[in-house]
């Protein structure tokens, strides 16, 4: 079966990717919109409508960015013109483009900026890899990991102290998934913690202990940030960080996605979509969610919501749009601390022993409400 990426002009493999509208939208030539020739014709090949009968079309007809129509290919000279670009499929299937609709691109373009990781199926991976580094490290020299989640693991648990003790014995060492973090003792003495270190009252972090020996694991839910982690020696350049995006929203295209959801993009990120879009380098149509802090009272969030609602790039555009902003509310899923309706149940992964909870809320309703 053929293949091709149509969104961004480059052949990636032999599927069509179509990312210009949803083909299930237009019946088999029932939009007979043929006040102007299309500005494009696929023919002759099979085009998956996504249609309630999942029908299988011939040709499709583009003008500027909406489809025409979608049917068999001697319907398309209705819609032919002069100037009008015609391709034959020669049989290659055209699907819609795919939309991932909760990415955080700019960030994870970074997170192996300064090691690649291996594929980890198990602790057993990770400690090797972490012992690796330890060995060409300096004494004291941090080994970070970050947004390694432990449902990719075998044991679907994290890693703990004494374990991270025996891969870095000179090293801190943090494992970082989200809010929560494993780390080894040496990690833990450099950032303050102790066996009798107290997480501030009325917060939701918690220092795990062995329930049998009563110390701790190493292990922190919901307070990452209580590591201190000094900052790396050398800061990724606007120009690093522009490319690694470009690298990803490439890897976005080769497995099918034409369109993307950005929740809780920050301004400087925001600028390196511009950026691209200026460019002509930006292959993903972005939807941009703006990162909007809850914290202090309403008057402030109220003003923050206003000067969003004023951005620059919250007029239309078909590629780069912001329209939305995103609040962290609770936990998350994969970390077992999102706010659910019913008890997660005791859980040795996420180190749940309250048959009652629930999870982690992070916005109180009334001023959510507001």
């Amino acid at each position: 079966m053929k293949r091709v990426l149509f969104s961004s002009s480059r052949p990636v493999s032999n599927v069509f990717l179509l990312g210009c509208a949803l083909f299930a939208l237009l019946p088999a030539t029932r939009g007979q919109d043929t006040e102007a020739p299309a500005d494009l014709i696929l023919r002759g090949g099979k085009i998956v409508t996504v249609d309630p009968d999942f029908s299988i079309a011939e040709a499709l007809a583009v003008r500027g960015e909406r489809l025409v129509a979608v049917g068999a290919d001697e319907n398309m000279r209705a819609f032919t013109g002069p100037d009008t670009r015609i391709v034959d499929l020669e049989g290659a299937t055209v699907l819609p483009g795919l939309i991932d609709s909760h990415v955080h691109s700019t960030g994870a373009a970074m997170y192996e900026y300064e090691h690649t990781y291996p594929d980890f199926e198990s602790i057993e991976d990770v400690l090797g890899y972490i012992a690796e580094r330890a060995a060409e490290a300096e004494d004291g020299e941090w080994i970070t990991l970050s947004q390694v989640f432990i449902t990719r693991l075998r044991e679907r648990r994290y890693p703990t102290r004494e374990e991270l003790d025996r891969a870095a014995p000179r090293n801190p060492v943090r494992f970082r998934t989200g809010p929560d973090a494993a780390v080894n003792s040496l990690a833990l003495e450099l950032s303050g913690i102790d066996e009798d270190f107290q997480v501030p009252e009325g917060s939701e972090v918690i220092l795990e202990r062995n329930p049998e020996t009563g110390r701790l694991t190493g292990i922190i839910r919901g307070g990452g940030g209580l590591i201190k982690v000094p900052p790396a020696e050398r800061a990724p350049t606007f120009d690093e960080r522009l490319g690694r995006l470009r690298e990803l929203i490439a890897d976005y295209n080769r497995v099918g996605l034409t369109g993307i959801a950005d929740r809780s993009a920050s301004e400087s990120a925001i600028r390196l979509y511009e950026t691209l879009r200026k460019d002509g380098e930006l292959t993903c149509r972005v939807y941009l969610y703006h990162g909007l802090g809850v914290g202090g009272d309403i008057e402030a969030i109220e003003q923050n919501l206003d000067q969003i609602a004023g951005h620059r790039l919250h007029a239309y555009d078909n590629l780069l749009w912001l329209r939305g902003v995103k609040i962290f509310l609770d936990g998350g899923m994969l970390t077992g601390s999102a706010y659910l309706k019913e008890p997660w149940g005791v859980s040795e992964s996420y180190g749940i022993s309250d048959p009652e909870y629930r999870g982690v809320l992070k916005v109180e309703p009334e001023k959510l409400y507001l």
